[in-house]
């Protein structure tokens, strides 16, 4: 069952933020296949962490933040691997002719990837079944939250498209980027923003992503922020382990101010088994 039959899909004419009202012919168009984008369980569990400030927007806004590839940490990075693609590419592309042989394609492929990293943003997701004490500790801070979803739930409470283009969602591939072995085709820039080191592959990352190709670097913003409808995609809030009570109050009076009725719960880390005896 598509996720989208489960969860009625948004009504991006009245929830999505000013300027970003999509085209509705374009995303009859859209679609989420894209090779570079393979895909996790439907079922399988995300988490999105983040502090008070943050949660709190993203309930008056109803929208997720999509960060810029390249004010990101370790994004936009080529395998090792990657070199034969990059060289079978150019050598390809000269074939096309007395124009295509005589181009700079080093130079020409160099700058569409220094374009990508500033014109593609990123929502990313945790994708393990239970929480994370580094996760907490990196992203939500001694009063901050988690936003627990599913694949199914995220896919279903995401638009087709923003402003005419597709946003993808997928999960993110991992491998040794100094091994000859681990290799990504260059020719499809997209591959790169859904690849990461072994090193980090403890976060079996959950990312959505579009790419606006038609920004000048001048006009792209730190961020974007996308319309959803907080009610298809969260599952439960959770608060930072050793939240106070007054926090845990404040964080449900949020919660029923903004109409966001899911239940709000302490984190399995302050729910530990006690001594049996």
């Amino acid at each position: 069952m598509d996720p989208r039959d489960r969860y009625p899909p948004p009504d991006w004419t009245t929830i999505l933020l000013p300027n970003t009202t999509p085209d509705v012919w374009a995303q009859q168009r859209l679609s989420r296949d894209h090779e570079a984008f393979p895909q996790p369980e439907p079922s399988s569990r995300v988490w999105r962490y983040m502090d008070l400030p943050k949660f709190v927007s993203f309930l008056s806004t109803r929208s997720l933040y999509f960060g810029r590839a390249d004010l990101l940490e370790q994004e936009g990075y080529f395998p090792k691997g990657s070199a034969a693609t990059f060289h079978a590419f150019i050598e390809k592309a000269r074939q096309g002719g007395p124009e295509a042989a005589a181009k700079d394609w080093e130079s020409a492929l160099k700058e569409s990837y220094e374009r990508n990293r500033w014109s593609v943003f990123m929502s990313c997701w945790f994708g393990k079944d239970r929480e994370s004490k580094q996760m907490w500790k990196n992203y939500a801070g001694p009063f901050g939250v988690a936003i627990r979803s599913t694949y199914e739930r995220l896919n279903a409470s995401l638009p087709l498209g923003w402003r005419s283009q597709p946003v993808l969602l997928g999960k993110i591939s991992y491998g040794d980027y100094f091994s000859l072995d681990y290799v990504k085709d260059v020719s499809n820039h997209l591959n790169i923003f859904m690849s990461k080191p072994l090193e980090y592959e403890d976060e079996r990352e959950v990312r959505a992503v579009i790419n606006d190709w038609r920004l000048t670097k001048g006009d792209a913003a730190p961020g974007l922020a996308v319309g959803i409808l907080p009610h298809t995609l969260v599952e439960a809030v959770v608060t930072a382990p050793g939240s106070p009570q007054w926090f845990v109050d404040s964080v449900s009076a949020a919660c029923r101010a903004f109409r966001l009725d899911v239940p709000v719960e302490l984190s399995a880390l302050d729910r530990l088994p006690e001594m049996p005896f």
